[in-house]
């Protein structure tokens, strides 16, 4: 038996998970009960599950793609009028967490339609109804706080993000980088350090911007939607190669 504190990431867990029939792990008990980033973990018991249980090998095209991955050309989509990509293998009914930006992306201007087992996002004209705070609660979603925070900028919606106490346990501090940037744009508020308020958000247009990757590949993603109207330079970028190795050819 053996208990794992998770207060900080699930990933802990994840990681004994993968380990388990190795190291002969009868029970996991796992603190507290509301675990950040949940679906993680999740996702992790259900592979295992498959593997152990199925008795001919995966293919290939057994993988589903990664949503965290789409989440950055959902963005551009939201940024450009017109635009349209189709995702190969990505599912709407799917285990993993951040397949939830299909439904919070109907507020920001991007429509989702299921093509066999492939996706279609297009963007879509919203009707003219009166502005309103946009709430997300990242809690069970961290990793998509470094692109829609800098959406939400740059489409100029005034919003609150919850959830994000665990952000500086990432690859860099995302928490401070997201304040910090945020900061320089409009009037954002902390409260109880899980919370940010962006208020009177005004996005840059045809500037030259210059930013720091801090080696994070979340962040090389998010600074790259401020290149729709502006000019930017950025060090690091091929950190971008941990999550994402194909993404300058895509790009």
């Amino acid at each position: 038996q053996m208990e794992i504190d998770c207060s900080q990431s699930s990933q802990f867990a994840s990681a004994i998970l993968l380990i388990g029939e190795r190291i002969g792990l009868k029970k996991m008990i796992i603190i507290p009960q509301n675990v950040p980033s949940l679906p993680y973990l999740i996702l992790t018991k259900e592979v295992i599950k498959r593997v152990t249980q199925n008795t001919h090998a995966f293919s290939i095209e057994d993988i589903e793609s990664d949503w965290s991955g789409a989440l950055f050309w959902y963005a551009l989509c939201s940024l450009s009028s017109g635009s349209a990509f189709v995702f190969k293998n990505l599912s709407l009914d799917s285990l993993q967490g951040d397949a939830i930006i299909s439904r919070w992306f109907n507020q920001l201007d991007v429509e989702t339609t299921p093509l066999g087992k492939d996706i279609m996002i297009r963007h879509k004209v919203s009707p003219i109804i009166p502005p309103h705070d946009l709430s997300f609660d990242l809690l069970q979603h961290p990793d998509l706080a470094p692109v829609l925070s800098i959406l939400l900028l740059l489409k100029e919606k005034e919003s609150t993000l919850t959830g994000l106490q665990n952000l500086n346990f990432k690859e860099s501090n995302r928490f401070d980088l997201i304040f910090n940037t945020l900061h320089q744009f409009s009037e954002v508020s902390v409260l109880d350090d899980n919370t940010l308020t962006i208020k009177q958000p005004k996005a840059p247009q045809n500037e030259q911007l210059l930013f720091c990757s801090h080696q994070d590949h979340r962040w090389v993603m998010a600074f790259l939607l401020f290149a729709v109207h502006n000019v930017i330079e950025m060090d690091d970028v091929e950190c971008l190669k941990k999550s994402y190795p194909l993404f300058w050819s895509n790009f």
